[in-house]
């Protein structure tokens, strides 16, 4: 069967000093300056910058050769790259993979087990979701009747209560008066887990939503070939 090479093509090696803990071992591992003239390796989601060539650990001015140009082979990766044009990012072992998506933040209230578990979700994913917040206030009074409103990005739910000033918001009446307001523009909302949404909930003070992250931006690189069963691409640095 025929194959096609590319070692060599377009290959510029440039000599940095490296930094502290690399070993002869991270040969074939992508790589990022560090410092002035010195590079390091990267951690996952790091755009790269080369591939270490050769490292010369002598004692005295610790180098590497760093491949920054032309076709690079073997380049161990994780996840699901494509051929063509991809970006690519660091996968914190050395190798390459596709740059993680945003997440979208959250924020759960209540108690699965308790029935009124409901999970708060940023109806838009990435870091900004994480200024959202969201108060289920007890009104403090008899009779009062459950309501939604939004304060910029804050969301504040007024709850429901009955004769004797006690809570009567169920988790499901809570979910359908936030979908039926502004706060619908925000975040979107679901019981948690087995939940059935039936029980009361309980009064939570000002809680921003967390965990959102934003999509990491990758380099953009000519995937030439993918070697599926050893992990490996070729890719063009350009």
């Amino acid at each position: 069967m025929w194959t096609v090479g590319f070692r060599g093509i377009g290959v510029r090696i440039v000599t940095f000093l490296v930094a502290a803990g690399i070993v002869a071992g991270d040969k074939g591992k992508v790589c990022k300056p560090s410092d002035n003239g010195t590079v390091d390796l990267c951690e996952a989601e790091d755009n790269f910058n080369g591939v270490l060539d050769c490292i010369d650990l002598d004692g005295r001015m610790n180098a590497a050769s760093v491949q920054d140009r032309g076709y690079v082979e073997d380049l161990p990766y994780t996840g699901a790259p494509n051929l063509g044009w991809q970006e690519l990012v660091a996968n914190g072992a050395g190798g390459v993979k596709p740059p993680a998506a945003s997440v979208a933040s959250t924020l759960a209230t209540g108690v699965v087990a308790n029935n009124n578990a409901i999970t708060f979700t940023a109806k838009k994913a990435g870091a900004d979701g994480n200024d959202i917040s969201v108060q289920l206030l007890d009104p403090a009074g008899n009779d009062k009747a459950l309501s939604v409103d939004v304060v910029g990005r804050d969301i504040i739910v007024s709850l429901a209560t009955g004769v004797a000033g006690a809570i009567t918001s169920t988790a499901a009446e809570v979910r359908a008066a936030v979908a039926a307001s502004a706060a619908v523009d925000l975040v979107t909302t679901a019981s948690t887990g087995a939940s059935t949404g039936a029980a009361a909930v309980v009064a939570v003070a000002k809680t921003d939503l967390a965990g959102g992250t934003d999509a990491s931006v990758g380099r953009k690189l000519w995937v030439v070939s993918k070697d599926a069963g050893a992990g490996t691409l070729t890719v063009d640095l350009g």
